[in-house]
């Protein structure tokens, strides 16, 4: 069967995580839950739509390689986890510190 009106398109598509949630565990290890969305781009249209989740439990004493968060490459340094456990939970205290003046 032919196609109905078919038409050429211009596009791009791309991937970002769109949801980052921390589990505090309690008793428990923290969970890190990444949600991850594909963004289509067509003839100025934007689309998204959910492509995957990221889930790991929190291991304090991990390193992981840095990476440029507007490009996305590795810079050659390396990051403890803990290190952002400890950024995280000072900007959070921070905000709760604002919301209080």
């Amino acid at each position: 069967m032919a196609s109905y009106k078919e038409v050429a398109i211009s596009g791009s598509k791309s991937k970002r995580f769109y949801e980052i949630t921390i589990f505090n565990g309690g008793e428990s290890a923290p969970v890190v839950m990444a949600k991850e969305e594909e963004i289509l781009v067509v003839n100025d249209e934007v689309i998204k739509r959910p492509s995957g989740t990221l889930c790991r439990t929190f291991d304090a004493s991990e390193n992981f390689p840095e990476r440029n968060p507007a490009t996305g490459e590795l810079t050659g340094k390396e990051i403890n986890a803990m290190s952002v456990y400890i950024a995280l939970y000072s900007y959070i205290m921070f905000m709760d510190d604002q919301k209080s003046k």
